[in-house]
């Protein structure tokens, strides 16, 4: 015996850091940036002062999707013919959306700092307002897409029954289904509307909490004055200002 114990370092958290880089590899933005963005826009510009940052194309990418989700609303509840089609088909785009933006949120809550730590970077972040912004501009998108998911599910497919299909009750329902589990004005009529409902409920939940955690992080903390909870404050205030390695350059 030497004394000494072997300690197992923990896989779960590397396994599903893993998985979800692997995952944001099959993105709609990974494959237009690699596609359009890299080639078109910043390769053929020489001139570094120039090229768009990341930062802008990311706002850019999801102020589109904003827009392209609530026209996709629109199309479908007020279009006739090839424009209700249009909107049909762009819904089916959202499905692929929806996954990519609970993909990104998972990434950005869990493991872009734990990547970045891997590999001795500087972990930062363009600003906590701009973050708490673009989330809750995913969580109105969000809650579009699966407005005109719940369409399709309803005329095309019978998975769901809807007591009224005009736009404010739609997104009035999914936001209700997010943020509480209740799916008013419908019902599941089928397994399969059930198991999307349920998905509804789950990444409602989640996108809620992650909003909520960044929003009260970004608040400011007042002064205290009891002298047990400044002292504590400045325990933690010393502890957080120990020398840190450097993680930068991780995705937002």
């Amino acid at each position: 015996m030497t004394g000494t114990t072997q300690k197992y370092q923990s896989f779960v958290v590397p396994m599903w850091a893993n998985f979800f880089k692997l995952a944001s590899f099959v993105s709609t933005f990974f494959i237009f940036n690699q596609l359009l963005i890299k080639p078109f826009f910043l390769k053929k510009q020489p001139d570094e002062s120039k090229k768009p940052s990341k930062d802008f194309i990311a706002d850019c990418w999801t102020l589109f999707h904003l827009i392209l989700a609530i026209a996709c609303v629109c199309l479908i509840d007020f279009g006739n013919g090839t424009l209700q089609c249009i909107g049909y088909l762009i819904a089916y785009y959202g499905i692929a959306r929806t996954i990519e933006l609970v993909i990104y949120q998972i990434n950005v809550l869990l493991f872009d700092q734990f990547r970045t730590a891997e590999t001795g970077d500087l972990y930062r972040i363009s600003g906590y307002r701009r973050l708490v912004l673009l989330l809750i501009q995913n969580y109105v998108e969000t809650v579009a897409w699966f407005t005109a998911i719940h369409f399709i599910l309803a005329n095309k497919y019978d998975w769901i029954s809807l007591t009224s299909e005009s736009l404010v009750e739609g997104l009035s329902r999914s936001l209700k289904l997010m943020a509480t589990f209740s799916f008013t004005n419908g019902n599941a009529t089928t397994l399969s509307g059930e198991v999307v409902i349920l998905a509804q409920s789950c990444i409602g939940v989640f996108m809620t909490l992650v909003i909520l955690a960044r929003f009260v992080s970004f608040l400011p903390k007042p002064e205290s004055l009891d002298s047990t909870e400044r002292q504590f404050g400045d325990n933690a205030t010393v502890s957080t200002n120990q020398p840190k390695r450097d993680h930068r350059n991780a995705p937002e």
